[in-house]
């Protein structure tokens, strides 16, 4: 048996047109990276990343440590990982309105990409539905719960989007570890 069985991007199942593969996914403003998994009719895989750049109105995030967008964010299970992002407009203005929310959902281990450990947590025992302003910081932060993760255990991955009004302005990839 030959030939391709089927394709994911960043999780999502493509269609095919001969040999062209096309899926929707979401893609926040700037850089990302998307996860392609190809496989074939004897079941055998093969993946790779594919850089991409979208370029769009609106607006743009801008992580903090620990969340690196370029690589897998490898978070312990049952811990809570400090995501900060700072939001800017295409003038350069920074967004500190909002609202800002997080959509995690769950999508391919990739291999040979990237993995960075997260460096560091947070103790706060409570997770949020929204982001929240820090003056102090300026920055939006939002506490993950990573074992709150919809099927959160060891090896599993997600694809987490920050979105405002009902777009996608930045994205990072979670890898849940023991």
């Amino acid at each position: 048996m030959s030939g391709i069985a089927g394709v994911t991007i960043d999780g999502v199942a493509a269609s095919a047109a001969g040999s062209t593969f096309t899926a929707t996914i979401p893609v926040g403003c700037g850089a990302h990276s998307a996860a392609v998994t190809a496989t074939d009719h004897a079941g055998r895989t093969a993946s790779t990343a594919v850089a991409l750049e979208r370029a769009c109105a609106g607006f743009s995030a801008v992580f903090a440590p620990p969340i690196d967008v370029d690589e897998v964010n490898v978070a312990k299970h049952r811990r809570t990982i400090p995501v900060k992002v700072e939001v800017f407009a295409l003038d350069g203005s920074e967004d500190r309105v909002g609202p800002l929310t997080l959509v995690v959902s769950p999508s391919d281990c990739v291999p040979r990409v990237e993995m960075d450990s997260v460096e560091t947590y947070t103790t706060a025992s409570t997770t949020e539905t929204a982001f929240r302003w820090s003056a102090d910081g300026d920055q939006w932060i939002y506490n993950l719960s990573v074992s709150s993760l919809p099927g959160a255990a060891p090896d599993k991955c997600y694809r987490a989007d920050v979105v405002r009004n009902d777009v996608v302005v930045g994205s990072f990839a979670v890898r849940v570890t023991k």
